[in-house]
């Protein structure tokens, strides 16, 4: 059984891995969202992007919270994990780009499910 850190982790590196391969699913997202919710206040988050900056996917954690965010526009629902993600803004995609990534996820999506 993983920590409630490495739970975040893999699936943030799982998501990641999808979305450079265009391959992206939604339940890796929908996952994340049930997974942050147990354990969105118990994480210290600052320390949480520091441990990823130590083990350099600190970008790739911040672009793939930033992603879910918009795809999902909950940051009200983990204000935590929000603000621990703002408080790294500087290695973020820039909002044009994570809504446009979130907009070929969703076109994607839909495609698929007219099939």
């Amino acid at each position: 059984m993983l920590s409630d850190e490495f739970e975040v982790v893999f699936n943030l590196i799982s998501s990641y891995k999808d979305l450079e391969r265009g391959a992206a699913r939604l339940k890796l997202f929908v996952d994340l969202y049930f997974i942050l919710n147990e354990v969105n206040r118990r994480l210290d988050w600052k320390a949480f992007l520091e441990h990823r900056r130590r083990e350099k996917i600190l970008r790739i954690t911040v672009n793939v919270l930033a992603f879910f965010f918009d795809l999902f526009d909950c940051q009200h629902k983990f204000p935590e994990t929000a603000a621990a993600a703002e408080w790294r803004a500087a290695v973020l995609m820039t909002g044009a780009q994570v809504a446009t990534a979130a907009g070929f996820f969703w076109e994607k999506i839909s495609q698929t499910s007219r099939r």
